[in-house]
């Protein structure tokens, strides 16, 4: 139930991710985009959906690891 509401609330998430690599890549668009700014939003939006998801589920499992680890520590 805990990795199901971490990937529904991915989409949450992508949405300030995608501000966040928008504003680091902005910077680069003339040399590593090579001036193309759609290049860079496709890149930005890309770290978004890849990233957001990934996160959230490794915070999940990490939070259920540390919860049965404490469960079986009280035994």
């Amino acid at each position: 139930m805990a990795r199901s509401f971490a990937l529904a609330m991915s989409i949450v998430l992508s949405r300030v991710v995608n501000v966040v690599a928008t504003i680091v890549l902005t910077p680069q668009v003339d040399t590593t985009f090579r001036g193309s700014a759609e290049l860079m939003t496709y890149g930005a939006v890309s770290i978004g959906v890849w990233l957001s998801p990934f996160l959230l589920w490794v915070v999940a499992d990490l939070l259920l690891e540390r919860r049965d680890q404490g469960l079986v520590r009280k035994k």
